[in-house]
């Protein structure tokens, strides 16, 4: 069995754990670490070894808690000149990043945690700063999403989010295939998908076969321009979506022609006419009337239910 110490907790080849304090309540362990000298030290940005040591520092970090202790490093380390860099940098010690206040190892938990919980609820945890649990979550973010991968591309799908009152969106493409979210992009305008499309070489465009949208005719320029050979399907939702607003105009001009008798009918029918599905006895009753009464809205209303039937069928006869 081995001796009772805590350097087995800290398997850095670069560093050596010299002393520790717990505090009377052990809520609170300080630790010192420092560079173990066996190794020449280097750059933390190129990895190359150091030809020589500009100056010495110390500097606090958090760790990972121990049982019920935050756990704090005091850290020394060296700045030193590096040739390939041409500048005096801190070198790597394998522990934590220069310049930031928390191991990696910390960092990578946190990460994790913003997976599963809000990034208010991770700080509350770890009794840290909000915006340092999102800083940290944003550069774990960027390094696994900063450049898109667009292999295995077949069928897309493209839509927008609102990002915030004011008209602000962010335009979305999918793989349709898997569901992942492939590139994001600022706006909606024809140039914001036309910069996904640049991104894609002429073999992985050749590949596409599809892409899904809703009637935008800034995405529709954008996906004749860039690849003229792709499909483009209207989706079901944003079809209807648009043809229940002809459904209302229909109503509107139906109504203005009608007698007394028929606007008493027409009127208050708005909402009833645009539902998929009339439950209460009322309003079924209600809707009948209105049908039997008005031949236009009747048809408009039976093109609407042959028009969800298109997205069934399973051949074109």
């Amino acid at each position: 069995m081995s001796s009772l110490s805590i350097a087995s907790y800290f398997p850095f080849a670069r560093v050596k754990v010299t002393t520790h304090n717990v505090s009377a309540k052990a809520d609170l362990a300080v630790i010192d670490i420092k560079p173990d000298k066996r190794f020449k030290p280097i750059c933390y940005i190129c990895k190359t070894g150091a030809s020589g040591i500009h100056s010495e520092d110390v500097r606090q970090v958090r760790d990972l808690d121990f049982a019920s202790a935050k756990v704090f490093l005091r850290c020394w380390y060296r700045s030193i000149y590096c040739p390939q860099c041409n500048s005096v940098v801190v070198e790597d010690l394998e522990l934590f990043v220069p310049y930031q206040r928390i191991t990696r190892r910390l960092a990578g938990y946190i990460h994790d945690l913003c997976k599963k919980l809000t990034i208010t609820d991770v700080a509350n945890h770890l009794d840290l700063n909000w915006k340092t649990v999102k800083k940290i979550d944003k550069l774990f973010l960027e390094k696994e999403y900063s450049e898109t991968d667009y292999n295995n591309l077949r069928l897309l799908a493209v839509d927008e989010i609102a990002l915030k009152k004011g008209h602000q969106y962010m335009t979305l493409v999918i793989d349709y295939v898997t569901g992942r979210v492939v590139w994001m992009g600022k706006g909606r305008t024809a140039k914001t998908l036309k910069a996904f499309f640049n991104g894609m070489t002429a073999k992985q465009k050749e590949k596409l076969e599809a892409i899904v949208m809703d009637m935008w005719d800034p995405f529709i320029k954008a996906t004749k321009e860039a690849v003229p050979h792709l499909k483009i399907v209207f989706d079901l939702f944003h079809l209807v979506s648009a043809f229940n607003k002809v459904i209302d105009k229909v109503r509107n001009s139906e109504y203005e022609k009608a007698s007394q008798e028929g606007k008493a009918v027409i009127r208050g029918s708005k909402y009833l006419l645009l539902k998929n599905r009339v439950r209460k006895k009322k309003e079924r009753e209600h809707l009948q009337l209105l049908l039997d009464l008005n031949e236009t809205i009747t048809t408009v209303m039976i093109l609407r239910d042959k028009l969800k039937m298109i997205w069934k069928y399973k051949y074109r006869a």
